[in-house]
């Protein structure tokens, strides 16, 4: 089995929900972050080294393999996540929309 070297440093990453809202705080919620980044990380475009959930933001520390760069997984996960969550959100519970 051929080993992907990690080419790109280790980036440190944080996200924040929009006004600083307490979107996170959903068990729901955090749920679909923790799936993007396991699918990131089983499909090996990058390595996790850390991260953390808060209520209305999140920090994680991780690194691109060689096929992919920090941009290209930054720009996967938040599209992904961003989707999944605003699904979520629309079916149920409304009341985190900012139209």
């Amino acid at each position: 089995m051929k080993k992907e070297y990690l080419i790109y440093p280790a980036q440190f990453f944080t996200a924040t929900i929009y006004e600083w809202k307490t979107m996170l705080a959903d068990e729901k919620h955090k749920e679909i972050i923790i799936n993007s980044l396991h699918f990131l990380v089983n499909k090996k475009r990058m390595e996790l080294n850390a991260f953390v959930i808060i209520n209305n933001h999140l920090h994680l520390i991780w690194q691109s393999l060689r096929s992919f760069t920090p941009s290209q997984n930054q720009a996967s996960f938040m599209k992904y996540t961003a989707q999944q969550l605003m699904q979520f959100v629309i079916k149920n519970d409304k009341r985190f929309l900012f139209f």
